[in-house]
């Protein structure tokens, strides 16, 4: 379950690719995947929804987030593909209540003669995000050709909608200014909380940055190339 944006930084020598984990709410009946899923020119799209969930787990009413950049038509097609999306009920208390909450669909679009055919891959669900924000590229990575690593930011959405708690994750070596650089851009990121009968609760969401650089070293044309295969071996 990700969502995934691409921001280039300093001109594109710098990039970062924030791909989000949904929530832990699993959601029980979801569209199947067909055997067609990878079709030549099918593309995947991440929809965002906010939508609220009746005391029975149905999805009783929702609004597409960012629906004028869409088309009609294709929105129509989500809609019936989202109609049978349900959640375990949540329970308050012993009692099954409504819930509030940003749902990601992972949609794949097979195009066709005809409009295509629109697939919901996976449905996530966690607090809606509202902004998102990359804090400074850490210096020293910045200034390392050809560097790639990714951390993980682990953040507690408060009932603010702020990140009132990051941990991170990452593989040994990570420089810790990596873990930092991802702590200070969930600092940034604001969302809507998720509501349980209509009161705000405290929410996960999980992010994966990876950074990269350019690999800036030039390549010598003096030497031929079959050479500088040679060279490498």
């Amino acid at each position: 379950m990700r969502y995934q944006q691409t921001w280039d930084m300093a001109a594109g020598r710098r990039r970062i690719v924030m791909a989000g984990l949904g929530g832990a709410l699993a959601l029980v009946a979801a569209v199947p995947a067909r055997a067609d899923d990878a079709a030549p020119g099918a593309y995947d799209l991440s929809v965002w929804v906010d939508a609220q969930f009746g005391p029975d787990g149905a999805i009783r009413q929702y609004s597409f987030v960012d629906e004028a950049q869409f088309p009609a038509p294709f929105l129509d097609r989500v809609r019936e593909r989202l109609a049978p999306a349900r959640i375990r009920p949540v329970v308050e208390q012993g009692r099954a209540v409504s819930f509030q909450t940003g749902v990601r669909l992972a949609v794949r679009v097979l195009p066709g003669a005809t409009g295509g055919t629109v697939m919901i891959r996976r449905l996530s669900v966690e607090p809606l995000v509202l902004t998102r924000y990359a804090a400074s590229f850490p210096r020293d990575i910045g200034a390392t050709p050809g560097w790639n690593g990714r951390v993980t930011a682990i953040c507690t959405v408060g009932i603010d909608g702020r990140c009132k708690a990051v941990a991170t994750r990452a593989v040994p070596g990570i420089p810790e200014s990596v873990r930092r650089f991802a702590v200070a851009s969930m600092d940034g990121w604001r969302f809507k909380p998720q509501e349980v009968d209509g009161i705000a609760v405290e929410g996960e969401t999980v992010v994966e940055f990876d950074l990269t650089t350019e690999d800036a070293m030039p390549e010598d044309f003096r030497i031929p190339k079959f050479d500088r295969l040679e060279k490498i071996r």
